[in-house]
């Protein structure tokens, strides 16, 4: 990626690969981000005003107070140094700076991040290490599983809701329960993120995701997350888009993308506004409080095949290594679920080597036959199924 602006998309993955096979899996799934916002903004406001009929609750309890914690920033729940055993059966070899205070807002990302939610909630212990919960910590789940007791025949989730809060808790888990396929619960988890409830709530709150989403960028200053067997607590990473629409506010970033030296990302800025592809931008906060880019993206949708096709990713050399290129795939792997079938059923890319192919299939892409294409040097086509959560109906 450091030679001139004309190269192919392939060699720029390849050069990316050599540095960190885990970066550059970053081409594979990323594309799917863009337009499945589209899809989710429009559930989102579609959810919003179907639930606030049904009696969002305007606002949270204050909670109760907690005996020594006279500030905000006091630790309420620590992790050091700790070994934990995630719920598919993995264990992490460490789990160390992850802290909640009445002020906090994280997003518990993935396995890893759920089983930092399983200690704070209680239901499991460390394999070693340091774990410290202030002892009259209360902290209530809100989900499809945990709700459905308090659900009588014909209240809502939101009913529920304000029930269980009465219990005044400290913290909030938030769990999308994805895996779920509850569409009722999925149109209350999106409309409690866009309330002002959630936004004045004065304890902690936890989201619990699958994936990073753009929707939770509003919401989430921080987030838990694994990263080569490891779990962190790190700034949650902001998602500009569509970089270059007017407006966008991704001036700085872009300007910081075009200033790097030793990967001519114009070419791609060129060819996205040329053929109306788009570009994505990836940043986090710094310690001096600005933001850094840190992932670059150019995609586009072939509306006619219902695809999503990765034309190329660039990570920083500073974040390569760092588990960025896994977090991004897996956070355009979870958009793309949120696209209708009727609009992405794919998710393709060429891989530029052969030896990105392992990486590719760890996230669940599958290498296939020769397909036709216009470029004339070798390339594996791989491809990944969308599997929907937004039905076709509902677009």
């Amino acid at each position: 990626a450091s030679r001139g602006s004309n190269r192919s998309p392939r060699l720029c993955a390849t050069h990316l690969g050599k540095h960190s096979s885990l970066d550059a899996v970053v081409i594979a799934a990323m594309h799917a981000s863009q337009e499945g916002t589209r899809a989710a903004d429009a559930a989102t406001m579609k959810a919003s005003s179907h639930v606030e009929g049904r009696g969002l609750v305007a606002q949270w309890p204050t909670p109760q107070p907690l005996e020594g914690v006279k500030s905000k920033k006091r630790p309420i729940f620590e992790i050091k140094d700790a070994e934990l055993s995630c719920t598919n059966g993995s264990r992490l070899k460490k789990a160390s700076g992850l802290q909640l205070c009445l002020g906090s807002r994280v997003a518990a990302i993935g396995e890893a991040g759920f089983a930092a939610v399983a200690l704070l909630l209680g239901e499991t212990s460390p394999c070693s290490g340091h774990l410290y919960r202030h002892e009259s910590l209360r902290v209530v789940r809100l989900g499809p599983q945990d709700l459905a007791a308090c659900c009588s025949v014909g209240n809502s989730y939101m009913d529920a809701i304000e029930l269980v809060l009465q219990k005044r808790p400290q913290v909030v888990v938030l769990d999308e329960a994805l895996a779920q396929g509850d569409r009722e619960w999925a149109e209350t988890f999106r409309a409690i993120l866009l309330s002002e409830a959630l936004v004045s709530f004065g304890g902690a709150l936890v989201v619990a995701v699958a994936d990073e989403t753009h929707a939770l960028a509003s919401v989430c200053i921080e987030s838990w997350v694994g990263s080569g067997g490891c779990l962190q607590q790190e700034p949650y990473m902001e998602v500009i888009e569509n970089a270059l629409e007017a407006g966008a506010g991704a001036e700085g970033l872009m300007s910081e993308a075009l200033a790097i030296t030793y990967c001519h990302l114009s070419y791609w800025v060129d060819i996205a506004k040329a053929k109306g592809q788009k570009v994505t931008l990836f940043s986090s906060v710094g310690p001096d409080g600005q933001r850094y880019l840190r992932g670059f993206l150019c995609h586009h949708l072939i509306e006619s095949q219902a695809e999503l096709h990765i034309r190329f990713v660039f990570v920083p050399k500073q974040y390569r290594g760092s588990g960025m290129g896994a977090r991004v795939v897996r956070w355009a792997i979870s958009t793309a679920k949120r696209m209708p079938q009727s609009e992405c059923r794919l998710i393709t890319l060429k891989a530029a080597d052969e030896s990105l192919v392992p990486w590719y299939e760890k996230l669940g892409f599958i290498e296939m036959a020769s397909r036709q294409t216009d470029d004339e040097d070798e390339e594996v086509w791989m491809e990944l199924k969308s599997n929907s959560i937004i039905p076709d109906d509902e677009e």
